[in-house]
């Protein structure tokens, strides 16, 4: 695709459109096994042509006399550049064309369902523009408002999605493929996918929404630095339209880090071990407790355990 460098094999490249007619064939009178034998002949045809994988390349037939329709998808490794210059050097040519043709003219089954003298036509072809999949997914107990007051907080949490999306989508689809929009309610995340060539829309799209996918991208959410003081509750995340179940993740500590001490407020630290409480959300300012008013509370019972002992002191003398 746009932007994908040479002997990148993570890139999708976008696939070309490539037909070829064939006059005076009935196609209601084509077998099913003639189109299939066309099928194969054609994906045999164009990988050897093109130099690629006969995965790559996907057939079908409609009428019209009858007319070849198919999708040449490149190879990994390949630059969108150097494959649309295969394409357009080895494929698109009046010599392709004519071996081609005569490979579909000398087919029995299309010689039986032919009203009169066969005659193949033009091949036509155009680079295919990329077909798009969206779906969308929610982040439950995910603050919207503080998850976009942090601006670089809101980079990594979009970055980590991307990854967790195009990475179970597979096929060689990276980040750069991947469009995602956030709304509030949690949060909303709505994706379109660039859909690779020869891929159904339909196989894309339950690989992305499967529970696994969905527990996966909840668990990534959750690595993301700093995510802990957006999330509310227990991180759980759906997909809308084609849910296939609820995957659940544990919110971490509030603002835990690895390592051998773990965050939890300003200035505050947890050792190895220790459970810190949970901040209290019935607070009126939304349960975010300071350390100046924590710092208060410890001040105020180091007063009256000093004045205790004072009065202790003064009781034995007397």
């Amino acid at each position: 695709a746009p932007g994908c460098l040479p002997k990148k094999s993570s890139c999708a490249l976008l696939g070309w459109n490539v037909s070829l007619r064939v006059q005076q064939v009935v196609f209601q009178s084509v077998s099913q096994a003639t189109k299939e034998e066309v099928r194969d002949l054609a994906i045999a045809f164009y990988s050897a042509e093109s130099n690629s994988p006969g995965s790559s390349v996907h057939v079908s037939s409609r009428e019209g006399s009858f007319i070849v329709d198919s999708i040449l998808g490149g190879s990994p490794g390949r630059s969108q550049q150097a494959f649309d210059g295969t394409v357009s050097d080895l494929i698109l040519t009046p010599e392709t064309e004519a071996d081609m043709g005569s490979l579909l003219l000398e087919t029995t089954g299309l010689e039986e369902a032919a009203s009169g003298d066969m005659i193949s036509g033009t091949l036509h072809g155009s680079r295919a523009a990329p077909k798009l999949v969206s779906y969308a997914v929610t982040l439950h107990y995910l603050d919207y408002g503080t998850l976009i007051a942090d601006g670089a907080l809101f980079e990594r949490f979009v970055t980590a999605v991307k990854e967790s999306i195009a990475w179970e989508a597979g096929l060689g689809i990276t980040i750069r493929d991947v469009d995602v929009v956030v709304k509030a309610g949690s949060v909303i995340v709505e994706v379109e996918l660039k859909l690779p060539s020869g891929m159904e829309a339909d196989a894309l799209r339950s690989a992305v929404t499967s529970e696994t996918a969905l527990s996966n991208l909840a668990t990534k959410v959750t690595s993301v630095r700093g995510i802990p003081v957006a999330v509310t509750g227990t991180l759980s995340v759906t997909a809308q339209g084609y849910s296939t179940g609820t995957a659940t993740v544990p919110a971490p500590p509030m603002g835990s880090q690895t390592g051998s001490a773990s965050t939890l407020a300003d200035g505050w630290t947890s050792e190895p071990g220790f459970i810190a409480p949970a901040l209290d959300n019935t607070t009126g300012d939304g349960g975010q407790l300071s350390q100046a008013s924590s710092a208060r509370s410890l001040m105020h019972v180091f007063g009256l355990c000093v004045l205790a002992c004072m009065t202790t002191g003064l009781l034995m003398a007397i």
